[in-house]
């Protein structure tokens, strides 16, 4: 860059824009110079090695100096256009140079350079323009000083507010102080003080002595108050700031005294009257600002020094402006224009915004009829430099719509950029409008189930989230669906998606939110989808003659699979214990694969309507890794249950991070139970294999809070209930151990005989196959009711029967269930691997050999077994009946499922 182009970089121009319209501009501008430097700033409040930065010295005097040039050429080029007589053209610029020589490097020593300049800029311009209209030389003043405070305003981020009243003190005190001076300052500069009225302001036909006794005077009043001043901005000692205040008051004495003596319309006249009136004008904004600051803050400081320097001139130019003539309309007219500065940034935007739309709309017309890309014209939109705009930009949804369609990476880049401002409602709308098309845009089911990990669902709009999360659930759901192991189970799922994507549009149709209808159109195109692909799948299946298998393997069963069958004494205990007066936790504890997990899926089919169960997985719980996210996903899958089982809405929550965690989910708790408690519900949540949380608690002292949370809510809480459901003993968890110690533990084993027989003939209605009474007795002894083995051994039946020949087809004989039962020994290995591994040691699974080796109806003496393995033989007999593996008879000991004892004999390992 060329040293002409570096200097032309940044104009007074420039910082005038950014400080009313772009204020972040300006902060990137000081963070190139230093990063240290505060947003408002003076050059006497830096640090000895900001003021040496040679960059902040070279922007400073660069842009003293093209301000002064501006002006002066400003008002050279206006005037020489308006054709005004030379002598009164060079009188104005005589003028115009002087405010803007004196202004800026006063306000930016001891004011801030923010101020500087907009004081300068706007007061020389208007003295230069005005000067043959004395009667209007307070307007540019005051509205100098409006714009300056309304700078001072929106750097203190507080121009939306109302005063309180230490900001009421605090601008009265500076108001009432700046009144005092300026009644003062009058009878100085008149001489009335001294018994000498010096009359119609300008060249005095006073004698010398008369002259130097008002203007040292002045100079002396002006280096005390000053000393006061810069004493307060700067925090040093009086004799520190002593040459800056006495160098100033030199000045004003000596511009004054010049004023007095010189030839009226003279260059030293205009010169000296310009100089000593900037000083001044400095002086009353300063001082107020100071004064006003300090009993009130910034907001008090800024409006204080407005009002003050707006209305002070009014009465002051009576004794400074030859040609002025004093009227009470004046007072008004100068309060109206201060007002209308300080309230800048408030009407700007509003008064613009028709004009500036016109604009947006032609630059979204060039760039929607262009394929250029990234877009060309987008960043010339006003919500890239129009910040102080509250309201939302028309048509910036569909230009941003319009950019994440193009320029993927420039629309991230932006989202960062409005995520945080005004725009944000914009943002969010192009957001919802662009996930909408992704999910209409689905072409299959595969395409619908990957929606559920390729789109992001995380609104904190609750309204937005209540949407959004049915289709979240549904896409989870189709994926479950198309990972079925059978085609009937398949179908079966897609039928439930079908019938809750109903529901949901339904919901739609009749909610009053305002993006329903959109998505309406997503719910049609799923429909149609799921619609053809279960008419696909059931013309299949009525062309193969093949027998819909009901079973499921390895998966929990939920509420609408008619296979999950029994379990009703366990339901009928939970219920008794959740709607008693003790509030005790309750422990489900059972084997693996035992059908726990099911259960609870299945559990609010069973409990009274009151109750919202809320279902936590606790394996996935165990990938947050911090408390606070934790807490949150919970308590929103906890509104959004209850929303939909009764039509409850919760108060959301609001993610505070420096907040008390636990103090903001306390208050949640209250709100929420006294909905519960008006309600008559409680929330039931079951926490499934909480156990894989145990690594967190230890290893995460802050975990040990959601224990205690958790205790806090059980106890205090009433309409709270917690289920945890495990394989493990408390003797197995020790994190939980301190905390379940007084828990009711409820042990889910196998099924009954007639349960097992039910689930074993009667999986669902209208079941096509039949049994020999010999084959469903022999399943019933291989599984003795075991969930898992019962629906694997059933589920290779159906396949393997689907494979014979029509003939064959719908009735089992005792061989077909026998090479079910050996097929399922390689189908389900994963299970009995995981029983053989981490469920028992090795000296425990050496043990379960050798009594497998001894047949089905194999049994072994205490004795005798101990003898085969004597090393700890009591605690891995133990670890064995604590499976369910062996049970005694009679001193004697045996496999309690044939099934197990087959895999620990066929030892494929």
């Amino acid at each position: 860059m060329t040293t002409v182009s570096r200097f032309f970089a940044t104009t007074p121009l420039h910082i005038g824009f950014w400080l009313l319209v772009k204020p972040s501009a300006w902060r990137t501008a000081l963070d190139q110079i230093d990063l240290t430097l505060p947003t408002e700033f003076s050059y006497l409040s830096l640090t000895p090695v900001q003021r040496r930065n040679p960059a902040l010295i070279r922007f400073l005097l660069n842009n003293y100096l093209l301000l002064v040039i501006f002006n002066v050429a400003a008002v050279a080029i206006y005037l020489s256009l308006a054709k005004i007589a030379q002598p009164k053209l060079i009188q104005s610029l005589w003028l115009t140079l002087g405010y803007s020589l004196i202004i800026p490097p006063i306000m930016s020593l001891k004011s801030s350079v923010s101020s500087a300049y907009f004081l300068g800029g706007t007061i020389a311009l208007g003295m230069g323009l005005l000067a043959r209209h004395t009667n209007y030389i307070y307007i540019p003043i005051a509205l100098a000083g409006g714009l300056t405070g309304n700078v001072l305003l929106n750097q203190a981020h507080r121009a939306d507010r109302w005063f309180n009243s230490r900001e009421l003190a605090g601008l009265l005190t500076g108001i009432l102080a700046a009144a005092l001076l300026i009644f003062i300052g009058i009878n100085i500069i008149s001489g009335k003080i001294f018994g000498i009225y010096t009359g119609v302001p300008g060249a005095m036909p006073l004698p010398v002595r008369f002259a130097w006794i008002i203007t040292t005077s002045a100079g002396i009043l002006y280096l005390l108050f000053e000393l006061l001043v810069l004493k307060s901005h700067t925090n040093k000692r009086l004799i520190d700031v002593l040459p800056i205040a006495a160098l100033e008051g030199l000045f004003i004495s000596v511009s004054y005294y010049l004023f007095f003596i010189s030839v009226e319309n003279s260059p030293v006249f205009l010169l000296s009257a310009s100089i000593s009136g900037g000083i001044l004008i400095c002086f009353l904004f300063t001082a107020t600002w100071q004064l006003a600051n300090q009993v009130g803050g910034p907001q008090a400081g800024a409006m204080a020094a407005s009002l003050v320097l707006g209305i002070s001139w009014v009465y002051l130019a009576q004794d400074l402006v030859m040609g002025y003539t004093f009227e009470r309309v004046n007072v008004v007219r100068a309060l109206l224009v201060t007002l209308a500065g300080l309230t800048f940034s408030v009407w700007r935007p509003i008064v613009s915004l028709p004009f500036i739309a016109i604009w947006n709309n032609l630059l979204y017309t060039l760039d929607s009829r262009s394929n250029v890309s990234p877009l060309k014209y987008f960043k010339l939109h006003a919500a890239f430099f129009e910040e102080g705009q509250a309201l939302v930009w028309p048509g910036l949804e569909d230009y941003l719509i319009l950019q994440a369609e193009r320029d993927p990476e420039g629309f991230e880049k932006n989202k960062l950029k409005f995520s945080d401002s005004p725009q944000r409602r914009a943002l969010q709308a192009a957001e919802i409008e662009l996930l909408a098309r992704k999910l209409e845009n689905c072409e299959d089911l595969t395409s619908i189930a990957d929606a559920s990990r390729l789109v992001q669902w995380n609104f904190s709009d609750s309204q937005i989230a209540t949407l959004l999360t049915p289709f979240a659930h549904m896409s989870h759901d189709i994926e479950s669906a198309l990972n079925q192991s059978s085609v009937y189970q398949t179908r079966l799922a897609l039928g439930r998606v079908r019938d809750d994507l109903n529901l949901f549009q339904r919901e739609l149709i009749l909610s009053p939110q305002a993006n329903s209808s959109r998505f309406t159109r997503v719910t049609a195109a799923w429909d149609r989808i799921i619609e053809n692909k279960i008419e696909r799948l059931t013309h299949e299946a009525n062309y193969h003659h093949e027998i819909a298998n009901p079973y499921i393997c390895g998966m929990p069963l939920n509420s609408q699979q008619e296979v999950f069958v029994g379990r009703t004494d366990i339901m009928a205990r939970l219920e008794n214990l959740l709607l008693g007066p003790n509030r005790p936790p309750l422990h489900l504890y059972g084997q693996r694969r035992m059908g726990k997990t099911s259960l609870l899926l299945n559990l609010d089919h069973y409990l009274p309507s009151t109750i919202i169960s809320v279902f936590l997985d606790g394996q996935g719980l165990a990938g947050y890794t911090q408390l606070m996210d934790l807490f949150y996903y919970m308590i929103n899958e906890i509104r959004s249950e209850a929303y939909r089982q009764r039509g409850l809405r919760l108060p959301a929550i609001i993610r505070q991070e420096n907040k008390n965690l636990f103090a903001h989910i306390s208050r949640w708790i209250d709100q929420t139970e006294k909905i519960l408690c008006e309600d008559g519900a409680i929330v039931l949540l079951m926490m499934d294999e909480f156990e894989a949380l145990e690594p967190i608690l230890q290893n995460n002292s802050q975990m040990q809070g959601f224990l205690g949370l958790a205790r806090f809510v059980i106890q205090h809480r009433p309409h709270f209930k917690v289920l945890f459901v495990g394989s493990h003993t408390l003797d197995e968890i020790n994190a939980w151990s301190s905390f379940l110690f007084n828990a009711q533990v409820i042990k889910i084993g196998r099924l009954a005989p007639t349960e097992t027989m039910r689930l074993i003939e009667n999986p669902v209605k209208n079941f096509q196959m039949t049994y020999v009474p010999a084959a469903s007795q022999h399943i019933l002894y291989l599984t003795r009711g075991h969930p898992h083995l019962v629906q694997s051994i059933c589920y290779e039946l159906v396949m393997l029967k689907n494979e014979q020949s029509s003939t064959q087809r719908y009735l089992v004989t005792m061989a077909d269930a026998e090479e079910a039962a050996n097929r399922t020994l390689t189908s389900s290995s994963f299970f009995f691997v995981d029983v053989r591994g981490p469920q028992i040691n090795p000296q425990t699974a050496a043990m379960l050999d050798h009594l497998s080796d001894l047949g089905p109806e194999g049994a072994v003496s205490r004795d005798e077994w101990e003898s085969y393995f004597p090393e700890n033989f009591r605690a891995n007999l133990a670890l064995a009946l604590k499976r369910d593996l062996v049970e005694e008879e009679n001193g004697y000991y045996r496999f309690q499922v044939e099934m197990m004892r087959r895999w620990f004999a066929y030892r494929p390992f």
